[in-house]
């Protein structure tokens, strides 16, 4: 029990340290080319090189090396929580904090409007497109608090800041945003989410790419840079994709700039993004399982301009890396999510008479959003009512024989109390009745296990068990379970298969949806 107490009681603004010491990524990298013929599509070539490379394979799923995640993780350490030199590593912890809040009172900020519509997920998503954006820009990105609407959820919202209060700070100036002398700066971050109010004296607002890769910006004496907009422009040509990615990268890194000519930002004609020689799709036409949204109205090189198929390589990879970086719940939420892993083996060690891991067990997880999202589930739109619940375990049965193993327990999150109730029916082995037959066969004996710490054991939009134990939910499944039934559909869906997939894509063969699978239609 020892270990449930030992998180940071403030946020973690150096989490990433796992990539601390890795500074011989920077090293001259070696030309694995022979004459001018291109380099073959090979997995475990590319998995075993020492420069950054990104890859395409067959399926249509994106993959990176290690080299290439690690130097991105670098480059966004050093855009959000950037080490001052002048700061010395032995000072107290008060005065590297003075410091800190010194440099934020003086330092240009790029501010990014929460966005005001949808839940949890949906502002998370959305954020991750307006992030994408600053990297056009050298300088640290700082979300604006903005308070929930929908379902009663500002109930939850206490201090009205929406997706903040519950991850952590997502640059250094966001992690001291609250202390005394930055109120001014605060305050002035707070009034910036209404997009009608005109230039002041301490912003300037953005509404090109050009505009935020101008140097002219920063002779303005504004503290405060505003891109009001989710998906008005790309970021597939950011100078760090040459940095990182292209064969010579030593002289990129001296030649490649935030002010450099688009012509130059344009040119990946000498760069590691390769595809699969075996394609069962035309990469033309294939789109990334992760892709925004929307598509932008503005593109550097040309508004009317198409993506090639290494563009959407590379905002995919990007989206992945984004998604790792920034999802860091707050502390107590990973108190809670140790605290339910360490209730579940307690509790099923004393059942089944032994020792029990639930990493051991291969636990599966099963999520089903229902609430008031009939107007995007896409079954629900074709058919006029909700998947039954047999179908989601036909999911979980499918991988179950092309596994020849079974999955115990079984871990569901979903948000209508009677589907959760009839769940923990169906595994009761005294249980009969005629309805959902298959789904009754298939629970029979099962362990069901929930969030105990959620009063009705689900999260129920119009009865709220708050944003805490949703995220408890969430972090569970992403930690212990090895496969999960869902839908993409959902916002929720779509996250767990983002971030599984991009926290173990690294292994061998997995594939998006190894891991995480949308329940069958029929």
């Amino acid at each position: 029990m020892e270990e449930l107490y030992q998180i940071d009681p403030f946020y973690s603004v150096y989490y990433f340290d796992k990539y601390a010491g890795h500074n011989n990524l920077t090293a001259e990298m070696p030309d694995t080319r022979t004459g001018q013929k291109p380099l073959e599509f090979s997995e475990s070539v590319f998995r075993g090189a020492l420069h950054p490379v990104l890859w395409l394979d067959q399926f249509g799923d994106v993959h990176w090396n290690d080299a290439a995640e690690r130097e991105m993780y670098q480059y966004l350490l050093n855009k959000q929580y950037p080490k001052f030199s002048n700061i010395n590593e032995s000072s107290s912890s008060s005065d590297r904090a003075e410091a800190y809040i010194s440099d934020c009172q003086s330092r240009q900020l790029i501010i990014l409007p929460q966005w005001l519509k949808g839940g949890f997920f949906s502002r998370y998503h959305c954020f991750i497109e307006q992030f994408g954006q600053t990297l056009y820009s050298p300088l640290m990105a700082v979300l604006t608090p903005r308070l929930f609407y929908f379902s009663n959820a500002d109930q939850d919202d206490y201090l009205a800041e929406g997706i903040l209060g519950y991850l952590a700070p997502m640059s250094l100036c966001s992690g001291y945003m609250h202390h005394p002398k930055l109120k001014d700066l605060s305050l002035n971050i707070k009034t910036l989410t209404k997009e009608e109010r005109r230039e002041g004296n301490n912003y300037v607002r953005i509404d090109t790419i050009e505009q935020l890769r101008s140097s002219t910006i920063r002779a303005k004496n504004k503290q405060l840079l505003v891109i009001p907009h989710v998906w008005k422009f790309s970021y597939e040509h950011i100078p760090h994709r040459r940095w990182l990615f292209d064969y010579d990268r030593i002289a990129a890194k001296h030649n490649i700039h935030y002010y450099s000519s688009i012509a130059d930002l344009v040119d990946h004609s000498n760069e590691h993004i390769y595809r699969s020689a075996n394609l069962t799709f035309n990469p033309d036409q294939w789109e990334p399982r992760n892709r925004p949204w929307q598509s932008y109205s503005d593109n550097l090189q040309n508004s009317n301009s198409t993506l090639t198929w290494k563009d959407k390589v590379f905002t995919s990879f990007l989206r992945y890396m984004f998604i790792l970086f920034f999802y860091q719940p707050v502390p107590r939420v990973q108190f809670l999510t140790k605290l339910l892993h360490q209730h579940w083996i307690t509790y099923l060690a004393h059942k089944t008479k032994q020792t029990y891991e639930l990493e051991a067990s291969a636990m599966a997880g099963i999520f089903i959003r229902r609430g008031d999202k009939m107007s995007e589930d896409s079954f629900y739109l074709k058919h006029g009512y909700w998947r039954n619940i047999s179908l989601y375990i036909k999911g979980l049965r499918d991988e179950e024989r092309r596994r020849h193993f079974k999955f115990t327990p079984i871990f569901v999150l979903t948000d209508d109390a009677d589907v959760m109730s009839s769940i923990i029916q169906y595994s009761n082995i005294s249980s009969v009745s005629n309805d959902e037959i298959f789904a009754r066969k298939h629970l029979s004996g099962r362990q069901i296990i929930y969030n105990i710490y959620a009063p009705q054991r689900c999260f129920n939009p119009f009865n709220r068990v708050g944003f805490d134990q949703f995220l408890v939910n969430i972090n569970f499944l992403i930690q212990y379970s090895k496969f999960i039934v869902g839908h993409t559909d959902s916002n929720i869906g779509r996250f767990l298969e983002e971030i599984i997939y991009a926290q173990s894509q690294l292994n061998e063969g997995i594939q998006t949806q190894t891991s995480v699978k949308n329940a069958p239609d029929t």
